[in-house]
């Protein structure tokens, strides 16, 4: 069974890179030979300070970040919370994994109250540490995917504005420049149209999907009948003013059955110095925004635990 969960989590770890922080050299070596099976790299610190500096060396040789930090928190030179202290100023999204031997409830404030909620009682089964690792591992997977997305999309949204602006500025028609890309943001994006009154003229298949509403449905009405009320009026202050905008909006699905987080930006249609249209470009991310809000839920609960342990 655990050679199978092990493959299972391969899938999940396999492009993941990791740093091991950990002073006890047989247990380093130990968990050390059980990483490099799974994790695409692996690199190993004795103590804090040591952990310290290979962190921010892979960062100035790779240009990036360890995708996951595992770490003991009692070590000589420096301990693991000054470690994840220093780790976390220089980057507040890093995932971080503490091993220890010990149950201090104040230690574990304290990384809590630096934004750590992953933690492992060692001595610990090899598959309750698989189980943690697939979860930690489960989650920056979605996170990478929804920021790939994101980054594709603001790509494509930066040239969309550039190009809005040199319309703007040359007295050009905006819609014949930058058509093209709209046919390619339907293939993936999640499009609507409306006219100045920001009434909504036509919805793309991925619309109708998200939303529950056919097109025949939603043709005809104002942009804001599925949207928050307040993010809305704000929307519509900034198309007023033929600006670009740029939020995250929550929508209502049809019958009210469910909602909805994307991504959302609102480009106004200009032809002749004057807008006649809005072009609506979202992307979902309601399954990110779930996970966030679940994570939250399991850091209110351990907060509550600690309290009552403390008392």
């Amino acid at each position: 069974m655990i050679d199978f969960n092990i493959k299972k989590l391969q899938n999940l770890t396999k492009e993941l890179s990791i740093l091991y922080v950990e002073d006890e050299e047989k247990l380093r070596d130990q968990y050390t030979n059980f990483f490099t099976k799974i994790f695409k790299r692996v690199d190993t610190a004795c103590n804090g300070e040591d952990g310290l500096f290979k962190y921010r060396d892979f960062h100035e040789q790779e240009s990036k970040y360890y995708d996951l930090i595992i770490s003991d928190i009692m070590m000589p030179k420096m301990n693991g919370i000054e470690m994840c202290k220093n780790i976390l100023e220089e980057n507040e999204h890093q995932q971080i994994l503490i091993v220890s031997a010990y149950n201090d409830s104040n230690k574990l404030q304290s990384l809590m109250e630096l934004g750590i909620h992953y933690f492992i009682h060692k001595p610990m089964p090899l598959d309750n540490m698989i189980k943690v690792i697939n979860k930690i591992c489960s989650y920056i997977k979605d996170q990478k995917e929804h920021y790939d997305n994101i980054n594709e999309m603001n790509q494509n949204l930066n040239r969309l504005e550039k190009d809005f602006k040199q319309a703007v500025k040359e007295k050009k028609n905006f819609q014949e420049d930058v058509f093209g890309l709209y046919s390619l943001l339907e293939n993936y994006a999640i499009t609507s149209l409306t006219d100045k009154d920001g009434r909504i003229l036509d919805v793309n298949r991925e619309f109708e999907k998200i939303s529950g509403y056919k097109k025949n449905e939603i043709v005809g009405e104002f942009f804001d009948k599925i949207r928050d009320e307040d993010i809305s009026k704000k929307i519509w202050e900034s198309m007023k003013k033929g600006d670009i905008c740029k939020c995250e909006m929550y929508s209502t699905k049809k019958d009210e059955e469910g909602h909805f987080w994307t991504d959302l930006i609102v480009i106004p249609m200009i032809r002749n110095e004057k807008i006649y249209g809005y072009k609506f470009i979202e992307e979902d991310f309601s399954e990110q925004k779930r996970i966030t809000n679940l994570l939250q839920d399991i850091i209110h609960k351990e907060e509550d635990y600690l309290i009552q342990y403390k008392s």
